[in-house]
């Protein structure tokens, strides 16, 4: 798929290629970056941008000599991993004034949140599953950052949960949430005008909601937004294998014990717990 000049996406030569897959093909009007507020628009803006992303690219790679080893237990896994991210969100920068956070509840217990930058359209809103391992992370803490700029990215409101973190909410309460949430939206927007999304453990439990909303006979996303997603907690695949030692911020060997922390007893190719696994037909 490529993009037109006036900002609406069209199907290229390799489109028919995607007929398999179980998301919507029809394809939604994109804004044409010049509209999208927020973004830098000088020389002194765009070096700044640039300087802040080269200082979170080493606070990564600080925090990675940090995270501590699997090889000291899960509970010693799981508690260092937590303080690691509490520290780290000192160093996250401000949410800039403009931006809206409204938190509520859904069905009066599940905490969200709505993110919307100025100006974005209330039409559309993207479900966003932010990333940790399914151990820690929260949206108003290491994500506030992320989500706002998703916001003004993609012209919407962008909804956050709080997912039960893993080892005290295990499989499948997160993946109900994340149901949940969705079956919400739903209630309240045209499918064609809903995304989910979310990175690492968040890709996985957004692309595991997928399924399961396929699987449910429920509307689609009009589109999905993955970042990075870990889709495989058996850790076997070859790309886990092959990276286990250059990448900085998962350790090595940590993936398939996330994945035993977060399953809890559940088959790891469980496609709803490592979607690599699943079935991508209609």
């Amino acid at each position: 798929m490529s993009t037109k000049r006036d900002g609406t996406a069209r199907k290229g030569a390799g489109s028919d290629d995607n007929a398999a897959l179980p998301f919507s093909s029809e394809f939604v009007p994109v804004p044409p970056f010049d509209r999208v507020p927020y973004f830098p628009r000088n020389w002194r803006a765009r070096r700044g941008s640039s300087l802040a992303a080269v200082c979170v690219r080493l606070l990564l790679r600080l925090l990675s000599r940090l995270m501590p080893s699997h090889e000291l237990g899960a509970q010693a896994f799981v508690d260092g991993t937590r303080r690691l991210i509490q520290r780290s969100a000192r160093w996250m920068p401000k949410t800039p004034p403009g931006i809206a956070v409204e938190p509520f509840l859904i069905d009066g217990a599940l905490r969200a949140y709505w993110i919307s930058a100025p100006g974005v359209s209330s039409h559309k809103a993207m479900l966003y599953l932010q990333g940790g391992g399914y151990i820690a992370g929260a949206p108003t803490t290491t994500y506030a950052d992320l989500l706002w700029r998703l916001s003004a990215a993609s012209d919407c409101r962008v909804l956050a949960i709080e997912y039960g973190l893993a080892p005290e909410h295990r499989y499948p309460v997160a993946s109900d949430q994340a149901l949940r949430a969705w079956r919400f939206l739903l209630e309240r927007y045209e499918p064609a005008a809903l995304a989910l999304g979310g990175d690492s453990a968040g890709g996985c439990l957004a692309l595991s909601t997928a399924l399961r909303v396929r699987d449910l006979g429920l509307p689609l996303p009009a589109a999905l937004c993955l970042v990075s997603p870990e889709t495989d907690l058996t850790g076997s695949g070859a790309s886990a294998i092959y990276n286990r030692h250059r990448d900085f911020v998962i350790p090595a060997g940590s993936i398939r014990m996330i994945g035993e922390l977060y399953a809890a007893g559940a088959s790891l190719e469980e496609p709803y717990v490592s979607p690599v696994f699943g079935s991508y037909e209609r």
